[in-house]
């Protein structure tokens, strides 16, 4: 996991400078770092990544 969370700092470091207002900005962080840790942490096969996918999409259908 701490690989998967170094290239989602690295996309979030990298996504920050492209959009000149701190909102857009914090939105396109808000929806870049979170995808970039999902794909590394499923592309090295993190065992704990079902669980953490499970607990989230758990938690939105009961927001439905």
């Amino acid at each position: 996991l701490a690989l998967a969370a170094a290239a989602a700092t690295a996309a979030g470091l990298t996504a920050a400078p492209l959009l000149p207002s701190p909102l857009p900005t914090a939105l396109a962080g808000a929806l870049v770092v979170p995808a970039a840790f999902t794909a590394a942490a499923l592309a090295v096969r993190a065992p704990e990544v079902p669980q953490l996918l499970t607990a989230v999409t758990r938690r939105f259908r009961h927001v439905r």
